[in-house]
């Protein structure tokens, strides 16, 4: 796995930054398709990331819409061969944390009850 640059790495160890966002996809560095004949040698796995995030202190959430689902604690490698073009957002402040669980668990019980959200 590639590292990110230094002085980034030493920003998230310190928790300098609040939030994180990042996109993944099923293309580029993020494929896992060896149809395509070919995998990128500095790949990178999702799972791989979310480890790394989350030793410093970090949890993740998938954006999906207008909604969050959690990624820290939740993981399954599965999960690399299924990746869609995605944002992912990190945070480490409790009350950010705070607002990211409670969106997701309000999506969750829209998605429960069979409602809709637009992105």
């Amino acid at each position: 796995m590639t590292p990110p640059p230094r002085h980034l790495s030493q920003l998230l160890a310190r928790r300098a930054v609040s939030i994180v966002e990042f996109e993944v996809s099923n293309r580029g560095y993020w494929t896992s398709n060896r149809r395509r004949g070919y995998l990128f040698a500095e790949r990178r796995r999702l799972g791989d990331k979310l480890a790394w995030l989350g030793g410093m202190g970090y949890t993740c959430f998938l954006e999906l819409g207008a909604d969050l689902l959690p990624l820290t604690g939740c993981w399954s490698d599965s999960f690399e061969t299924r990746k869609q073009w995605s944002n992912v957002a990190c945070a480490h402040e409790p009350a950010v944390l705070d607002v990211m669980r409670g969106h997701a668990a309000d999506g969750a019980a829209r998605r429960a009850a069979g409602v809709q959200t637009s992105p």
